[in-house]
């Protein structure tokens, strides 16, 4: 069975969250004349860093934003607007350095001081990255293994949009059907999905990939 990145799974979060906070930005200029700008991972902001300076969570050993109670299992957007508002205080927390997360990683990515190295983390690697590279057995979208083992995620709470609900068509997805999949299918299972991202060459890659590393000879 495959595994993708959880956040993958339903609707492109980028669209999800953005119409959320479109309307909260309308809101906000009808009521107050106030200019406002929406983005959802789609300006140079380091969204994670004022998260943190807005008392939302704090980052981890694993670079993810922690919120307290909830985890990681989270998405963030912003509204960048002229609007004064009053600075909320930084929550002050700390990851707890128990260094799950440096020992899990499949890359070795995490420097187990709040650094990592990008070319070597899974996600960069089945996404963005051009080529090959060391593939870990069944995943073929994304890795969420810093995520998985960090104790912080132990109390997280399912979400209640709608949206985000895993697609029961991807979950059922081989390698055997994505490298004989045709781009009008992947245009159609993968419509209003971040998969898309990696277009169909990319994820045949990765599957092709997975196909070698469980054929090669022990």
């Amino acid at each position: 069975k495959l595994r993708w990145a959880r956040y993958a799974l339903g609707r492109d979060y980028h669209e999800e969250i953005r119409e959320r906070l479109d309307a909260v930005a309308t809101a906000i200029t009808v009521t107050s004349g106030a200019q406002c700008r929406v983005t959802v991972d789609t300006a140079p902001l380091r969204e994670r860093y004022w998260a943190e300076r807005a008392g939302v969570g704090f980052i981890g050993i694993n670079n993810q934003l922690i919120v307290p109670g909830a985890g990681s299992w989270c998405v963030l957007g912003s509204i960048i607007t002229s609007l004064p508002l009053d600075a909320d205080t930084p929550s002050g927390r700390s990851c707890d350095g128990c260094m799950r997360c440096v020992r899990a990683c499949p890359g070795r990515a995490l420097d187990g001081k709040g650094g990592m190295d990008a070319c070597k983390c899974l996600s960069y690697l089945t996404i963005e990255h051009r080529g090959e590279y060391d593939a870990t057995p069944d995943r073929i979208y994304g890795c969420d293994v810093c995520q998985e083992v960090c104790p912080h995620n132990a109390t997280a709470i399912p979400t209640e949009i709608g949206g985000f609900s895993p697609r029961a068509e991807i979950l059922g997805l081989g390698c055997k059907d994505i490298l004989e999949m045709e781009q009008s299918e992947f245009s159609r299972i993968f419509t209003h999905s971040a998969i898309k991202r990696t277009k169909l060459a990319g994820l045949q890659r990765n599957a092709r990939m997975l196909n070698q590393g469980e054929t090669q000879p022990e």
